[in-house]
């Protein structure tokens, strides 16, 4: 029986130069969701009161466009505030003891030219996080909301199409799993405790604060990927900074797998 409730929402990432595909998990419990939530909106609130910004619509926070409506300031200016972003989602994770979760494999292209109804290795990596979930599984119901509805503009009628793979990979596979538990055999054979695993979720990360809180994550745990396995030689400042700020977090927090399944 869970005795706790937790979300766990999600973010994927393809970096073709490691040809690394990879998910991240922030778990974050219900009873710290709030606190959290008004976390991530101080900072977009702080970043637009700062700047002087008059649209009051919010600023999604997105690493791999940070702050791309800041046009009038300097690169210098533009720089401290994309930091200043970075430190504090460390921050928030650090202040509020979230554990985050990431599984990456190593050899992408290898996986997914084998393995092609999974291209972009959602189902592998989604097991593998549920592996490393299994102590939290134990005693707490976690809600898994994944980045997976398309953004669109306002004035598009039509509904975005949602990857269909996505949904197999996860909700499809929680699904069964739930079904065939059902047989007592299978059941005390799983690797993974699915009865505390709930249904997944799937959400516009522009709509979604904590989503976008795991986009950060995900990025600056991409950044000490890079800087393990593929450092450059000369690195500008600003990425020195970047570096510095994902050493950041606090190692107790971080449940981390990366490796590559050999395919013979």
């Amino acid at each position: 029986m869970a005795g706790s409730v937790a979300f766990l929402f999600m973010d994927e990432c393809i970096y073709e130069p490691l040809d690394l595909a990879a998910l991240t998990g922030v778990l974050v419990p219900s009873d710290r969701y709030a606190a959290v939530r008004d976390a991530i909106c101080q900072i977009v609130w702080d970043v637009q009161r700062r700047l002087g910004i008059a649209d009051p619509a919010p600023i999604e926070l997105h690493a791999r466009d940070l702050l791309p409506q800041i046009k009038d300031k300097s690169q210098e200016v533009l720089d401290a505030e994309r930091l200043s972003v970075l430190e504090s989602a460390v921050n928030i994770v650090n202040s509020n003891r979230l554990s985050v979760y990431r599984v990456a494999y190593l050899n992408h292209k290898e996986i997914s030219d084998t393995f092609k109804f999974d291209p972009k290795l959602y189902a592998l990596n989604f097991f593998g996080m549920g592996l490393l979930l299994q102590e939290k599984l134990a005693d707490t119901l976690i809600f898994p909301v994944m980045d997976g509805v398309p953004g669109c503009p306002m004035s598009q009628r039509q509904a975005p199409a949602i990857d269909p793979q996505l949904i197999r990979a996860f909700a499809l596979h929680v699904r069964h799993m739930q079904h065939v538990r059902r047989n007592d055999n299978i059941a005390n054979n799983l690797p993974i405790n699915y009865a505390n695993l709930a249904e997944p979720a799937f959400v516009d990360s522009e709509y979604s604060t904590l989503v976008q809180l795991t986009d950060l994550v995900s990025y600056l745990l991409l950044q000490r990927d890079r800087e393990e396995l593929a450092r450059p030689s000369e690195q500008s400042c600003y990425r020195e900074k970047v570096i510095e700020i994902a050493q950041g977090f606090e190692s107790d927090l971080l449940h981390c797998w990366k490796g590559t399944l050999r395919i013979d």
